[in-house]
Formats: C-alpha cells, structure tokens, sequence
C-alpha cells in the first residue's frame, strides 16, 4: 500500500483489525444514542461520498452509462418512501473499471448510500463495496475489498488462521493468499479494529463468503449522527486505500491470468446481484428488484470486461 494511504488509514479511523476483535471489540465512549432520522443522515453520507465519487472519477476517466435510466433509476421514488438516484460508470483499457455504481437513497424509513467500484481484468486490485443504511433503530455499515482470484478466505477458522494444506491446490491457494495480505489486505488489519458496534454474523450464504476478504467490514452501529459520521469516515477511508492501490503496478500478465480472472470476476457479479436482491428487497420491497438491477449493472459481456 501507498506511504500516504497508510498514513490516512492510521490517522483516520481504525475499524476490527482482527477476527478476535469481531468477537470483542474493543471498548469506547459510548456513541450519542440520539437518533438520526433517515433523511438527516443523508447529507452527511452523500457529501462524503460525492467527495469519494469525484475522487475515483477524476482519478480513473470514468464514462457516464446511461444504463440506470434505461431502467427508470436516474431518479425515483421507491414505494416505501423519499426518493434516490443512481449514476454508473465504466472505464476501459488501464484505467480498468467495469463497473461503478453510485446510488443514494433518502427519505422514508431508509437511507442508503453505496458506492461500488468493480476493477476490470487487467489488474487484480481488490474490487471497492462501502455501503452505509440508515434506519430509526442503526446504522449498518459494509466495507468490503474483494479479491479477485479464489484463495480459500472461506475456509478460516474461527480464530482467523487456516487449515494445514493437504493438497497441492491448498499450497497453491496459501501462497496466494500470502501475496494478497503482503500487497493488500495486511496494511489493513489494524484500520480494521476499533469500531465499539455489533458485528453481524458470518455469512450463513456460501455466495456472500466466497466472495468477502478477510478484511470485510460488516457491523451495525446505534442509531445517531455520531454513527453517521462514523460511517462516512470508513467509507471515504476505503475509497481512498482503493485509489492508492489503482495508482501501484498490479497488471496481470496478458493470457490466463487476465482469462481467469475475467471468468470469476463474471460469476461474482452475477453472485452479487443475487445478494442485493436479498438486500435491497428487505429495504425496499417490491422495488427492490429494480434498485438491485439497477446498482449490479448489465451483466452481458458488453458491460463485464471494461478492458476493450
């Protein structure tokens, strides 16, 4: 990781650094349990992620797509109330970006921000996921780096270390994981503690766990403009780690690797539109679908690759 991206994460918000800290994390002053309606809190989450957006597109030359207004999410009113937008982009070549999403929602009985960042198959830098929902009774926060290449994160134990190997194929996925916490995912653990909310289980979905790092952010902070706060800090905090590491030299080598890595980044996100079905179904009902179409992006193979 970049000398100045370290040096932001250390001074700006330390989130979970281990799985232990899951478990129990550490204590501080209780956070103001005055609660942020949904609609107060969207200021403060949107700017943040403007700042994020504005950030990554300069950064990256992303293209506007016109794909959220083919499906009537430009601008819209969701049934259970206020209104959101939506804005895609992708950037070919080696600005390698095959989808970004940017979608905001406030007012009624849910406030989400979410920024999405999903890296095309030249390089293997991490894919960015910070979403942010606000309702009367939390604020749940989801930070995740996914990695671009099948490494067996999904086997750790419950103390955070992993089976023996047994097989050629498990070496193989140790040393890779090896390189990822050496490039990525190291320089992350102590961002990764400190947060006092509750963390959410496992996921019980074999989809949701093949597709997190070992650094995935998944808590549910008290309801209150502290907790709003806390929550945009961590998001543009990954927003920015995400930047510094599409600035490093992580090109795959052109044939298999770039094969690969395209055919799993093509399953992960059809995988991931099945689970913001899930999520934005529970939030939104009916609507729900759409909104999960919406922030997924196409998943033909115009859209997937984002290097031609």
């Amino acid at each position: 990781m970049a000398g100045g991206s370290r040096s932001s994460m250390a001074t700006a918000l330390t989130l979970l650094a281990t799985a232990s800290a899951f478990v129990a994390p550490r204590a501080r002053a209780p956070l103001t349990r005055v609660a942020a309606a949904p609609a107060d809190a969207a200021e403060t989450l949107f700017a943040s992620q403007e700042a994020s957006m504005s950030s990554i597109k300069s950064a990256l030359n992303l293209m506007e797509k016109d794909y959220p207004a083919s499906l009537g999410l430009a601008s819209f009113a969701p049934a259970t109330g206020g209104g959101g937008t939506l804005k895609s982009y992708e950037a070919p070549g080696d600005d390698n970006v095959a989808w970004a999403s940017d979608l905001r929602v406030a007012g009624g009985d849910v406030t989400v921000s979410s920024l999405t960042v999903w890296c095309g198959p030249l390089k293997d830098v991490p894919h960015l996921v910070a979403r942010t929902t606000v309702t009367a009774d939390a604020v749940d926060v989801y930070v995740d780096f996914r990695p671009r290449a099948a490494v067996g994160y999904e086997t750790a134990l419950p103390d955070g270390s992993f089976p023996e190997p047994d097989s050629r194929d498990a070496f193989m996925a140790r040393g890779k994981r090896d390189d990822l916490e050496k490039r990525f995912y190291g320089g992350l653990r102590d961002w990764r503690a400190g947060v006092a909310g509750a963390p959410k289980p496992a996921p019980a979905s074999e989809t949701e766990a093949l597709m997190r790092s070992p650094v995935a952010v998944d808590v549910s902070l008290p309801a209150g403009a502290d907790s709003v706060a806390t929550a945009a800090a961590l998001c543009a905090d990954a927003a920015k780690t995400f930047l510094a590491w599409t600035a490093e030299d992580h090109a795959l080598k052109p044939g298999m690797q770039v094969t690969s890595t395209y055919a799993r980044d093509t399953k992960l996100r059809s995988n991931n539109y099945g689970l913001l079905l899930d999520t934005y179904g529970a939030l939104f009902g009916a609507d729900g679908q759409n909104i999960a179409a919406g922030d997924a992006g196409p998943l033909d193979e115009a859209y997937v690759g984002g290097a031609s």
